[in-house]
């Protein structure tokens, strides 16, 4: 029994995105070079460098971001700065190992 639950304790450890959290305040700034766009109509997905985000309090530097944008033109852009009001259902998941954010809207009123 005392494995089985080590062996458990280990694989839910090993998760790289635990959950999804709401943004109750956050921006990110200093836009690098974008790394990648993915187009899944009518979702566009801009995956980018930026120098500093600040997300519920926490700061990331240096850190990749997959912004998905709910956009029906591919060539949908990004601003040298993304600002993340509490007024608006933003959800980002954490990936600590890969150091990469991925924010998307919802409607919802969590996430």
């Amino acid at each position: 029994m005392k494995k089985v639950l080590f062996l458990l304790g280990i694989s839910l450890c090993s998760l790289n995105v635990i959950g999804a959290e709401q943004i109750t305040s956050g921006y990110c700034e200093g836009r690098g070079k974008i790394l990648n766009k993915t187009f899944d109509h009518p979702f566009l997905t801009i995956s980018t460098t930026y120098k500093t985000c600040r997300i519920n309090g926490v700061r990331y530097n240096n850190i990749r971001v997959d912004r998905e944008l709910r956009s029906y033109n591919s060539n949908a852009k990004l601003g040298m700065r993304e600002d993340y009001p509490s007024n608006s259902y933003y959800c980002v998941a954490i990936d600590y190992d890969d150091r990469i954010l991925h924010i998307y809207h919802t409607n919802a009123d969590e996430c």
